[in-house]
C-alpha cells in the first residue's frame, strides 16, 4: 500500500464519521461529541488538510455557557483546541474559565478516593488550556502548579498517587515543561 493511498483511506475515515450538523462521531452516529471532532480535526491538521465547515465551529462555539462556563474542563479543553485547529475563536473569552478551576482543582493528596487512579487527570487539560491561552507570565499560579505536580513526585523517581505509573510520570513531566520549558 503506497503512502498516498494510506493517506486517503485516513482522509476517507474522518470525513465519513462528519455529522450533518457539525462535529464528528467515529461511531457513524449524528452524536458529534468533542473527543472524536478534536480527535478528527487533529488528524486532519497532521495530514495537511484544510477544513472549513460552518455547523462545525457552531457545534464546537455551542459548547461554551453563555456565562463563558462550559459543562466540563475536558468539554472546554476538546472546544478550545478544535476552535483553534480552526482558526476560530469561542464565543467568549475563555481565560476567566481557565484561570478559575487552575486555581480551584487542586487535588489534596491524603483526601483521594482510593478509585482515583490519576492525580492529573483534569490538571493535564488545564495546564495545556493554561499555557495556550496565557497572556502574561503569573509566577504564582506557575509555581503553584509545579508545586501541586511535584507532590506526586516519588522516592522512584516517579509521579503518581501512592505509587509511580508511566502514565502519570509522563502528565508530570508534560506539565512541567510546559510550565517551565
Amino acid at each position: 500500500m503506497t503512502n498516498d493511498h494510506l493517506r486517503q483511506r485516513m482522509l476517507d475515515y474522518v470525513i465519513d464519521r462528519q455529522c450533518r450538523e457539525g462535529g464528528f462521531c467515529f461511531y457513524k452516529l449524528e452524536e458529534p461529541n468533542g473527543l472524536d471532532t478534536y480527535s478528527a480535526l487533529s488528524l486532519l491538521n497532521l495530514l495537511d488538510v484544510s477544513f472549513k465547515d460552518e455547523k462545525t465551529v457552531a457545534y464546537l462555539q455551542n459548547m461554551q455557557n453563555d456565562d463563558g462556563s462550559y459543562d466540563s474542563v475536558f468539554l472546554a479543553f476538546y472546544s478550545l483546541k478544535s476552535l483553534l485547529l480552526l482558526n476560530e475563536k469561542s464565543k467568549q473569552d475563555p481565560w476567566p474559565y481557565i484561570l478559575k478551576h487552575i486555581r480551584n482543582d487542586r487535588v489534596d493528596a491524603e483526601k483521594l478516593p482510593t478509585e482515583i487512579t490519576s492525580a492529573f487527570k483534569r490538571m493535564v487539560f488545564l495546564v495545556d488550556l493554561y499555557v495556550t491561552y496565557k497572556r502574561n507570565t503569573d509566577k504564582l499560579i506557575e509555581n503553584n502548579l509545579q508545586n501541586f505536580i511535584l507532590h506526586f513526585h516519588n522516592e522512584d523517581k516517579g509521579f503518581g498517587h501512592r505509587q509511580s505509573t508511566l502514565g502519570e510520570t509522563s502528565k508530570a513531566l508534560m506539565m512541567l515543561s510546559w510550565l517551565h520549558p
